[in-house]
């Protein structure tokens, strides 16, 4: 999903990243955040874990480490994000 985001668009994502990586609530949030930015790297970020649909950027550049997007997460129920 990387290539469909533009260069600006990353820019934010990860700045907000980082942003968050300053004061971390907990070391799971730490995790998640550099996983997020792994996937940047990795070309999958901002693909839904379960039906592979781009989540919106507008939802990433609020909450950069969600893998889950809004329709799966009503399907599933789950408040993993």
């Amino acid at each position: 999903m990387v290539d469909q985001m533009n260069k600006q668009q990353l820019t934010v994502i990860k700045t907000s990243l980082l942003e968050q990586m300053k004061s971390p609530v907990n070391d799971l949030q730490v995790q998640r955040l550099t996983t997020a930015l792994a996937r940047i790297n990795a070309e999958n970020f901002g693909e839904c874990f379960i039906c592979k649909q781009e989540i919106p950027f507008s939802i990433l550049k609020i909450n950069p480490e969600r893998v889950i997007c809004d329709k799966c997460l009503e399907e599933t129920n789950t408040s993993i994000v």
